[in-house]
């Protein structure tokens, strides 16, 4: 009598959402720019026009487009579009970001780190309520390939989250107007414990503290733009709340800075060493990373897969 075969492993999946579903460095440009006007008036900021007959606003965001590989939670852009219009070279911002630049900026200018989250939130909702289409246009996606690959998660019964610094009001109105990943938008009916408070304002009018499991009534949706912790953390909760015996736990990124700092903690975690971290990290190379990050992404033994291989590695496949 044949053997019975085994049921494939389970699998939780955790997706970084900005440079692995989203491109969205054209709509975080231009409500950063609304932001930063909002923020310091039209003398430090110019009105558009202004900027458009001295032929600035477009070598703006061409060089936001630039600069956004440093960038990782969306106030920082509302900074970045100050500094580079009193013309910090973009090579200089994109070098020294974490360590130097930015953290001198919010100290020059007083700037509080929540105050920026809300008032960028702000721009946003006021944005979408006026224009929906309009704030969805400069928003793109990176194809069928890794939408579908996606939803062929979610059909065999994966655990799929999303796990990002974007506000979850914003990460649902792209993964539903958008990127074409409304179960991923699903709100949890019977989670009446989530807790609201103040800041950007989400489309009801209210933001959502962020609490894993889901921000807001969102069943897949895990922000950690207010709280600012580490996407380790998160991870940790989500293997502790699903998976089992057997989990094949993925985290995708394209940010290798996070990947690194999630394989130094949970190395730390085991003592050092060799010890295998429970999650398999996947850089992709379509989102905001560098050639460098690649190369050095592999030297580390994390897998880099482009959009074709995406399914593969998230079925276990390998690129």
């Amino acid at each position: 009598m044949a053997a019975r075969s085994q049921p494939a492993p389970k699998r939780l999946i955790a997706l970084d959402f900005d440079g692995v579903l989203v491109d969205s460095v054209g709509e975080s440009s231009l409500s950063a720019l609304e932001a930063a006007r909002r923020l310091w008036g039209d003398r430090v900021i110019p009105p558009d026009a202004e900027l458009e007959r001295a032929g600035r606003r477009a070598r703006l965001l061409k060089d936001m487009a630039v600069v956004r590989p440093c960038v990782e939670t969306g106030y920082e852009n509302i900074v970045q579009i100050r500094l580079l219009l009193e013309g910090m070279p973009a090579d200089e911002l994109l070098r020294d970001w974490r360590a130097r630049v930015l953290p001198e900026a919010m100290a020059r200018w007083s700037l509080d780190r929540k105050a920026l989250v809300a008032l960028f939130g702000r721009v946003r909702d006021e944005w979408i309520a006026r224009d929906l289409r309009g704030w969805l246009a400069p928003n793109a996606t990176y194809g069928p390939e890794v939408a579908g690959a996606v939803r062929a998660c979610l059909a065999r019964g994966d655990e799929v989250f999303v796990v990002t610094t974007k506000q979850a009001q914003f990460t649902a109105a792209l993964l539903e107007g958008l990127a074409g990943l409304p179960e991923l938008a699903a709100t949890a009916a019977d989670d009446d414990d989530n807790e609201k408070g103040g800041g950007g304002g989400g489309p009801g009018g209210a933001t959502i503290q962020p609490r894993p499991p889901g921000e807001g009534g969102y069943a897949r949706i895990i922000s950690t733009t207010l709280s600012g912790r580490p996407k380790v953390d998160v991870l940790e909760e989500l293997r502790a709340a699903h998976a089992g015996e057997g989990t094949r736990c993925v985290f995708v990124e394209d940010k290798l800075s996070t990947l690194e700092t999630t394989a130094a903690r949970f190395a730390q975690q085991r003592g050092g060493g060799q010890a295998k971290i429970p999650w398999e990290l996947v850089l992709v190379d379509w989102g905001y990373n560098t050639e460098e990050e690649r190369a050095r992404a592999r030297g580390l033994g994390i897998e880099v897969v482009d959009r074709s291989g995406f399914a593969r590695a998230l079925e276990g496949g390998g690129a």
